[in-house]
């Protein structure tokens, strides 16, 4: 009883193993994708198009075709305006499943404009103060910030742009006006 035991335990391991390599492929694959074409994420963000084509967008740019629990996950996250955090869920999935702890979290620092050396190393010196050691730190530009920085640490964003402040604006006058 205790050898089927011990067999029964490997096979429901080698399930798991091949789920979560899956799932972690197919996340790292679509992180990926996201992070080098503006153009399809600026598609599947938009919600004047329905989830099913959005869907099928992602499935098309991958070379995928989805399980229908997969689909329903890109759905969820873009419903939530969570398709940024792909890649972290890959890396949070490998930890939760290892027991382990996280290995090290993206610091995505996005500014308008191109920041000095000395501004990015204030910038990580206060971001580890903050969220410790592990980050591993990308700077990018993004002129349609208009000004300030987005930061995105794990799954946390800290949005300081001029371009969102705008938008908080107006949403505020068109809540006051209607």
């Amino acid at each position: 009883m205790s050898q089927d035991s011990g067999r029964t335990t490997q096979y429901a391991r080698a399930i798991v193993e091949a789920l979560v390599e899956r799932w972690e492929t197919l996340l790292r694959k679509a992180s990926k994708a996201l992070g080098s074409d503006e153009k399809l994420l600026a598609q599947l963000e938009d919600d004047s198009t329905a989830l099913d084509v959005r869907v099928g967008l992602l499935e098309k740019a991958l070379n995928e075709s989805f399980a229908p629990a997969e689909a329903n996950f890109f759905k969820l996250l873009m419903q939530e305006g969570d398709l940024s955090l792909v890649g972290g869920v890959a890396d949070a999935l490998v930890a939760v499943v290892s027991g382990g702890e996280a290995g090290p979290v993206r610091a995505e620092v996005t500014s308008a404009a191109e920041l000095s050396d000395e501004v990015k190393a204030k910038i990580r010196e206060q971001l580890v103060a903050e969220y410790g050691n592990n980050l591993l730190f990308e700077f990018r530009v993004d002129p349609s910030l208009l000004g300030g920085f987005r930061i995105r640490v794990g799954d946390r964003l800290i949005d300081n742009s001029v371009v969102s402040r705008l938008n908080a604006l107006k949403d505020s006058i068109s809540l006051v006006v209607s």
